[in-house]
């Protein structure tokens, strides 16, 4: 071989180590990537439940104020809740609601 091609085959590719250590940076830089990915899933899956929450509760309030009477929800999984509108009666007397055991409320009110 003449000094010509073997200069010229060496110019041709990478060396093994090289290949490794893009690979790597690639594999540090998907670590880095999916950690970030999943954290921030986490906090926008925990800023709707709270989102959900606060909307149940004025909800609620918004249900009690027009009806005149308690009302109450029931939070019933990670995102899913219940809103009962007739929890219970007014008292004409005494404005007061009459109360009653939590079970007779979900049988009753929810139906």
């Amino acid at each position: 071989m003449t000094q010509q091609a073997t200069k010229t085959r060496r110019t041709q590719g990478f060396t093994l180590l090289e290949l490794i250590a893009v690979m790597g940076i690639i594999v540090a830089m998907s670590a880095i990537v999916v950690g970030g990915y999943r954290g921030m899933m986490s906090a926008i899956a925990q800023r709707a439940g709270v989102d959900a929450l606060a909307k149940a509760v004025t909800l609620c309030r918004q249900y009690a104020s027009i009806d005149g009477r308690d009302t109450y929800f029931w939070i019933t999984g990670f995102d899913t809740y219940v809103i009962c509108r007739k929890a219970g009666q007014i008292d004409n007397n005494t404005e007061r609601v009459k109360k009653r055991p939590l079970e007779t409320y979900e049988k009753d009110a929810c139906g």
